[in-house]
C-alpha cells in the first residue's frame, strides 16, 4: 500500500534526505539564506547541512553534495564536480585602519601594510593576485593575521587589525553602510 501510494505522488516532488557539505563561511552566507525557500517549496526534502572547513571524504562520509571555494575537487573519476560561479575578490579596511596607515593606491603600497591573509585547507597562505585589464600581479603581503575562514577575516578588517582580500559578495553589506 505505501509503495502505490508512492507511486501515485508527483513525481517532479522532490523529497528524500540530502546530505550537504560547505565550507563555514559559503554556508553561513550563501546556503543558509536560501535554506528556508528551498524547505518551503520542497516539504518533503530533509537537508543535512554540514559546514566545515576542510576537504571532506564525500564517499566514505556519506555526503551527497560538497560545496567548496578555492578548493580544485578530488582527481577522480568517482566524482562530478562543476564550476558553479565565480567571485571576484576586493581588497578592503577599515575606515580608521586606513586613517592611521594611509590607503594603499598601487599593489606595490600594500607592502608595508598589516595583511589580513587566508590560509588553504592545507594550512598554507593564499598568495593575492590582484588584476586590472590585462595586468596581473601577486603581490607580497606582510602577514599580520591569518585565519583558515574568510569569515574571521571580515570581522578582523572591521576591527581594524588590516588589509584583507575577501570575496565581494561577503564584504558588499559592510561596504554599503
Amino acid at each position: 500500500l505505501d509503495a502505490v501510494r508512492a507511486e501515485l505522488r508527483d513525481p517532479h516532488e522532490v523529497r528524500g534526505s540530502l546530505v550537504v557539505s560547505a565550507s563555514v563561511s559559503l554556508g553561513l552566507g550563501l546556503l543558509v539564506p536560501r535554506l528556508p525557500a528551498l524547505a518551503a517549496r520542497h516539504p518533503e526534502l530533509v537537508v543535512e547541512l554540514r559546514l566545515e572547513d576542510r576537504a571532506v571524504d564525500i564517499v566514505a562520509e556519506g555526503v551527497d553534495l560538497a560545496i567548496r571555494a578555492g578548493l580544485a575537487p578530488p582527481d577522480s573519476t568517482a566524482y562530478v564536480a562543476h564550476p558553479l560561479t565565480t567571485f571576484p575578490r576586493v581588497l578592503v579596511a577599515s575606515p580608521a585602519y586606513l586613517a592611521a596607515r594611509g590607503t594603499p593606491r598601487m599593489p606595490e603600497h600594500l607592502e608595508p601594510h598589516a595583511g589580513l591573509v587566508q590560509l588553504s585547507a592545507a594550512g598554507t597562505t593564499v598568495a593575492w593576485r590582484l588584476s586590472r585589464g590585462e595586468d596581473t600581479r601577486e603581490v607580497a603581503v606582510v602577514e599580520r593575521l591569518r585565519a583558515n575562514t574568510p569569515i574571521a577575516l571580515v570581522e578582523l578588517a572591521r576591527a581594524g587589525l588590516g588589509v584583507a582580500l575577501l570575496p565581494d559578495w561577503m564584504v558588499q553589506p559592510a561596504l554599503t553602510t
